[in-house]
């Protein structure tokens, strides 16, 4: 009997192994008439640049985003990450800039 039981764990554990992976994030909302926009220019260039953990743009770029308190955030092979709060107003265009520093 203790066989039995112990095979059963075993076969549960190898199905929670062969799960698919998560979906990808959805993509974000679309913006609406009173969105302001955010425009990044971080160095080095052509980094991805996330809002709230979704994917918006390689720097220097620009995007609309609905108003609010949103979370951006960079991550780069060899540099530190680097993330800011920002308050985007309706309407509002928002310049942000940053340097990354390197790892070491």
């Amino acid at each position: 009997m203790a066989r039995v039981v112990a095979w059963a764990a075993v076969a549960s554990l190898c199905f929670a192994c062969t799960r698919p992976p998560a979906p990808p994030a959805p993509p974000p909302p679309e913006a609406g008439p009173d969105a302001g926009t955010i425009s990044v220019r971080i160095e080095p260039y052509g980094v991805e640049v996330a809002a709230d953990g979704v994917a918006r743009c390689r720097t220097p770029c620009s995007f609309r985003i609905a108003p609010g308190l949103h979370r951006l955030s960079v991550r780069k092979s060899g540099f530190l990450p680097w993330q800011e709060d920002v308050r985007v107003d309706p309407g509002a265009v928002l310049e942000v800039s940053a340097s990354l520093v390197g790892s070491h």
